[in-house]
């Protein structure tokens, strides 16, 4: 549990606020996983901002969280190392 905590205060230090002109990976913001899926109503198009769908957690919800490429890399590749010294 520690170690949930500890590397959630490092994802949040990695989130920014704003567009940013680099190359960027929006994720979910109760997984973190990177396989949001945009949906749009139908009947009210341009005016209601688009909700987003986790498809690992089933979040569903108007916010996401945007990380830099290189940073997600890196939390991607701290999360399999975490998890192959569980099991």
């Amino acid at each position: 549990m520690r170690q949930f905590i500890r590397s959630f205060g490092e994802v949040r230090k990695l989130i920014r606020r704003g567009s940013s002109s680099l190359d960027v990976v929006r994720v979910c913001p109760i997984c973190l996983a990177a396989n949001l899926e945009e949906i749009r109503n139908p009947f009210l198009g341009i005016l209601s901002p688009p909700t987003y769908k986790c498809q690992l957690c089933r979040y569903q919800g108007p916010i996401f969280a945007e990380i830099e490429r290189s940073e997600y890399e890196k939390l991607d590749l701290m999360n399999e190392i975490n998890f192959s010294s569980i099991g």
